[in-house]
């Protein structure tokens, strides 16, 4: 009897150990597959980051395309403007030398020789070439 009593509480002891140890493999399992699923969302997410990151850097290269544009477009402007003064200052030393009023064509070649100034790096551009002679 008492070998029979000392049989069933190892039994029962084996049991319970197998029991835990079911439970903790349940357990690793299910913490296996959070982890899983938890890599797989980092995955996605790291994914997404990449692509938003390859937006951006279109998004900033796009930017600088089109600041130059305006730079240049400022610029094309500035120049342009700078031109029709050119062009209406000669016209109008051109009309105070014929009427010959010598006090306006002063004051007006002091201006076109401020203004030839702003052109001396297109002097290759004919049009500019023809202003100046």
């Amino acid at each position: 009897f008492f070998f029979s009593s000392r049989r069933r509480h190892t039994s029962c002891r084996e049991v319970s150990w197998a029991r835990r140890c079911v439970q903790e493999t349940e357990s690793v399992k299910e913490q296996n597959a959070l982890v899983e699923e938890l890599v797989g969302r980092i995955s996605k997410i790291k994914s997404k980051a990449e692509i938003s990151e390859n937006q951006v850097k279109t998004i900033c290269s796009d930017i600088k395309n089109l600041d130059n544009a305006k730079k240049n477009l400022t610029l094309t402007i500035s120049a342009l403007k700078k031109q029709m003064m050119l062009i209406t200052a000669i016209d109008k030393l051109r009309e105070s030398c014929i009427s010959k009023n010598y006090k306006e064509a002063a004051g007006l070649i002091e201006a076109t020789g401020d203004l030839l100034k702003a052109f001396q790096d297109y002097k290759s551009i004919q049009q500019i070439k023809d202003l100046t002679q």
